[in-house]
């Protein structure tokens, strides 16, 4: 693993490092350098959305979900998540309207929450025939991001052929006009662009510090326990984010 996976300690570059400030507690910390990060750079960077924008995202959720609406409702961007029946409160509880992403009518739900019209982006988690769902989501002169593959994953495996139709849908959808589509890697940002990404953490280090986003957490869990995490995480319990610790969690942690 680049990063180290479940490391105690790695070497870092010193120009990779960001100040993190005194009164933000290690979780948030910890949120905001992934997940936070991720979903900066989708809405700011690759989707280009502006305040006064709208977006749509899949997994609305989860950890880069949750992240994505936080920092939409920060800059003034209308936002909409797909999520499961029992999660859309999460949804809510950040300003966005919520919508079942196993309705048939979800694409008709998320176009008349935006009035009636489409996302001036469509953040895309899972991949495949989905892409095919956001196209439909998004404004004809708006943008697809493709960030994640969850739909090639079944039993926490990868299926045989699984990307063949995310490719296909990539590669198909420039040569029918419309949204366009784009691809994000957090860690190639992390590694090609690095100064920009330090600075986008750094922005995003003080947006929190001045209460502006809120980071959810789901809860905190053992190193030793990280079999829990992965558990949770499959069985699709999780919303928000899951914080690895190398000590104790907190009594208050532990009910959460």
């Amino acid at each position: 693993m680049t990063y180290g996976g479940y490391a105690e300690a790695v070497c870092a570059p010193a120009a990779a490092l960001v100040r993190v400030p005194r009164s933000m507690g290690d979780a948030d910390a910890v949120a905001l350098v992934l997940n936070y990060g991720t979903a900066y750079q989708l809405l700011c960077r690759a989707a280009e959305v502006h305040p006064g924008g709208s977006v749509v995202v899949t997994s609305a959720a989860g950890g880069v979900g949750t992240a994505v609406l936080d920092i939409a409702r920060a800059l003034g961007v209308q936002a909409v998540g797909l999520a499961s029946a029992h999660k859309q409160a999460v949804v809510e509880q950040f300003g966005a309207k919520a919508v079942d992403y196993r309705g048939i009518d979800a694409v008709y739900k998320v176009r008349a929450a935006l009035g009636g019209k489409g996302a001036a982006a469509a953040l895309d988690g899972v991949g495949g025939a989905h892409l095919w769902r956001s196209r439909a989501m998004a404004s004809k002169r708006g943008r697809i991001v493709l960030f994640g593959v969850a739909g090639t994953v079944a039993g926490g495996r990868k299926r045989t052929f699984g990307m063949v139709p995310t490719v296909a849908a990539v590669l198909t959808m420039p040569l029918l006009g419309g949204p366009r589509v784009r691809t994000y890697v957090s860690t190639d940002e992390q590694i090609k662009r690095r100064d920009r990404y330090v600075a986008d953490l750094g922005q995003l280090f003080a947006m929190t510090d001045g209460r502006r986003l809120q980071p959810l957490i789901h809860g905190e869990i053992r190193l030793e326990d990280v079999a829990e995490a992965h558990h949770e995480i499959e069985a699709g319990r999780v919303t928000g984010k899951i914080v690895i610790t190398l000590h104790e969690p907190s009594p208050a942690d532990a009910t959460s």
